[in-house]
Parts: structure tokens; sequence; C-alpha cells
């Protein structure tokens, strides 16, 4: 599935607009370097590529197949796959469970088809299968595009929450190893999926946004090996509310369950809970860089007094410690700091930093040099030199302690955060935000990030 030789696209068209169209664009588009063979009944040429006009018309073995046709042309189309020499089958067809009693008959059907099918399903009803290092956009949606190789594996029952989050990662600089759209789960679930790219050696950490554990003991056994092997599992679930429990049956076919069972399985097996995706997606960008904090002392520096009181007050509130620097720190300190600055903890560099560029990377390389300090923040707004940025790439790569950046004029300075990004330093654009990825670093168990 996720390094596929030769790729069929049933359903590829000719006319924009059409999902199959959309679908073949961006395999192509996206330099995916194996054999794509369109399927359309007026067979000819698509996009540069022979056309078969049917499945029985390729001879040669099919890794994959998508699917994205009306739901009776796909179920069609699977009957015949069952036939081939195919390993999986991708459904981004709709139509199924979620459908209500319209869909009842197809989901019959397609169950019906898959009892004894041969090969492997994602989906059906889904956006599909992502990996960036195998140049591989199986998916309608451009939200993937563009995405970096790296630790994070990313499993979620809802498309577009999976684009958000994979567009914000990208945007951190935080690396993807793999993105699966699982949709309906009719026969992948997000346990299978936990277990395999768990187990994959690229992968550091697994998003995880689900509406119903389908395997529910078979994901908790999944998570728990992982956390206890220490990698890390962060899930957003879907369907708390009763409302939302209502909601995500239209969305997937999915039976919300109880909530309070679903967080008392997170708790155990060391899985870290987010209330929603923005907040999931603030925990992965700290795990995602590998750093590991010894305790839960955290040391802040902060160019503006009043952002590094908040962010005091969010880290003691969420049970860390802000402790006063040893007196070495901050003698060294006190040769960029001036005196209606301060220096104990957390450190109020004040404005005039802005003047020397190298200023705020010294000061982040001594506190997190400390003793007494297992994670640092470096907390910036409005940058107008560039040499800013790379004095704080520098000092992150002097400490192998976590370091959080928190940019909060990133949007009205010049300066590029490239040299951040490049290195997967954690950055964020406010206190609060960063507070999820430090909470997440201490990796509490069934605490809500």
């Amino acid at each position: 599935m996720f390094d596929p030789r030769t790729i069929a696209v049933v359903g590829a068209s000719r006319t924009k607009g059409k999902l199959g169209q959309a679908v073949l664009a961006l395999l192509k588009s996206n330099g995916y370097g194996g054999k794509i063979i369109p399927v359309n009944p007026s067979g000819g040429e698509i996009e540069g590529l022979k056309a078969a006009r049917t499945l029985e018309e390729i001879e040669e073995p099919i890794d994959v197949v998508i699917l994205a046709t009306p739901v009776s042309v796909a179920l069609d189309a699977l009957e015949v796959c069952t036939r081939l020499d195919v390993k999986v089958v991708v459904g981004v067809t709709s139509g199924f469970s979620e459908a209500g009693e319209d869909g009842h008959e197809n989901e019959a059907r397609l169950r019906r088809i898959m009892q004894d099918a041969p090969f492997r399903l994602v989906g059906p009803n889904c956006e599909g299968v992502v990996r960036p290092a195998s140049d591989l956009q199986l998916t309608f949606s451009p939200m993937f595009n563009g995405l970096r190789p790296g630790p994070v594996a990313m499993i979620s029952q809802s498309g577009a929450l999976a684009g958000l989050m994979a567009l914000r990662l990208g945007d951190r600089g935080v690396g993807i190893n793999a993105i699966v759209s699982s949709g309906n789960e009719t026969d992948l679930t997000a346990a299978d999926l936990l277990d395999y790219l768990g187990n994959d050696p690229q992968t550091r950490v697994v998003l995880c946004y689900v509406e119903e554990l389908r395997d529910g003991r078979r994901f908790a056994e999944a998570a728990q090996r992982l956390t206890k092997a220490g990698k890390h599992v962060v899930a957003v679930k879907g369907g708390r509310s009763r409302a939302g429990s209502r909601a995500v049956q239209s969305h997937t076919g999915a039976m919300a369950g109880d909530d309070r069972v679903i967080s008392a399985v997170f708790r155990e097996t060391g899985v870290i809970r987010a209330r929603e995706s923005v907040a999931a997606v603030d925990a992965v960008t700290a795990l995602a860089a590998g750093r590991r904090p010894a305790g839960n002392r955290v040391g802040i520096i902060s160019v503006t007094g009043g952002l590094g009181v908040e962010m005091t007050d969010l880290a003691e509130s969420a049970g860390f410690e802000v402790p006063v620097l040893a007196e070495a720190t901050q003698t060294a300190l006190s040769r960029y700091v001036p005196f209606y600055g301060s220096v104990s903890n957390p450190v109020d560099l004040t404005g005039v930093v802005l003047t020397n560029p190298t200023y705020v990377g010294r000061c982040l390389e001594a506190v997190a040099a400390d003793p007494g300090v297992d994670i640092a923040i470096a907390i910036i707004t409005f940058v107008p030199d560039q040499q800013f940025i790379e004095a704080l790439a520098e000092a992150y790569e002097t400490t192998d302690k976590p370091v959080l950046i928190i940019w909060t004029g990133a949007a009205r300075s010049d300066a590029s955060g490239d040299s951040l990004r490049d290195r997967a330093v954690p950055v964020y654009d406010s206190p609060a935000r960063a507070a999820s990825g430090l909470s997440a670093l201490m990796a509490m168990k069934g605490e809500v990030a």
C-alpha cells in the first residue's frame, strides 16, 4: 500500500472536477514513479497514460486499485478485484453505512464481497493514502501536497481533519511518514493501521482521529506496545457529546461509544488524548522532535514580561515547576539582560535584546545549560532581523534538552522560519498552544493535552 509498483485508477477521467481525474492528476504531479494505469470504459489515453477499458484488461499484478466512481460502479469493480491479482483496494467512493437507509444495501453488498476477498480494503468513504517518501498521493485532496518525509504517522477516519492536521504540521516543518484516511473502516481499522505504522522504524509518533474504536481491544494492545517501546500515540476522539455522537453516524456510520470508557482505555495504555485537532497538532509538534525531558522543570526566556508570565502560569497549572535559575546561569544572563529586566525565571530579556541579534540565542543556550532546567522555552514577538532566528536555531543545536519556541509575531516579521523548520524545532504562535506541547512532552497518561 505504501510503496506500490502499480496503481490502477478506476474512474480515471479526462473531465476536470471528476473524482478520478483529481486522483490521477495528483499522482502524476507529485512525482509518483511507479506505473499508473487509468481505467475508463472509453479506453484511449488519459493524462498521457494508456487507459484500460476494464480491470480485466490489465494482465500484470496490481498492488493498489483506487475506486473513484459512483457507488454501484465501485461495487462492480470490487467484485472484479476478487478474481484478479490485487493486493490493496482504496475506496474513496461514498454511499455506504454513512448514508443511512440509502446506503444499507450497498453496505451489505460490500460486506458480502469482502468476506472472502484476497485483498485488503481501505475505506470506503475515505480520502486515501499518502506517503511522502514514496511520492505517493493516492487521494483527490491537494491538502497533502508538499509534505516532507518524517517521523509522524497519521490515521484518521476524517479525511478533512487529516488534511488540516497534516497542513499545520507541514507548516511547522514536522515530517510525515504516512497518512491513511481510514473512512468507514469496513475492513482495515485504526487498530490494524496503528499496529503496522507504529512498528515501522521510521515512525516516532502516531496521530489518530477516531470516531469509533471498531476493534477496541486490539487498538489498546497495539497502543500499549508502542508506548512501552518509547513511541507516542496522540488521539482525538470524535463524538464525545450526544450531538457529536449523532453526527459521527452520518459521517462514517460509526457508533461513538461511551466516552468514559475510551478515556479509561487511553489512560491505561499511555495514549495522550487531545481535546481537538489543533491541540493534537501542538502535542505532536513537540513529540516529533524526539527529545525527552529528564523532569518537569521549565526555564523560560521572553522578550516581553507579560508573555513570560502567561507561559509561567500555564506551565505551573499543568503541573510543571518554573524554578529560580542557578546563580551561574543568572550571572551569564546578566551580560545580555539590562538591570530593569529579570534573570531569575521567567527571564525578562526586555526589548533591548532586539538591538543585538545574537542575544536571544545566547540567553537560550544559558538557560538550557542550567542543571536545574529540563525543558527550555524561548518567547519572541516581532523579529526585525533574520539573524535572530538563526541564533535561536543554532542555540537549539547546542543542547539535547527539549526546546519550544513561541513566535507570536511571525506574520509581522520579515524573517523566515525556514532554519527552524529545517531542524524540526517545535514552534508555536502563543503560550497556550505551547502549553499543549509542553504537557505532551511529559506523556501524562490519560491527560487531555
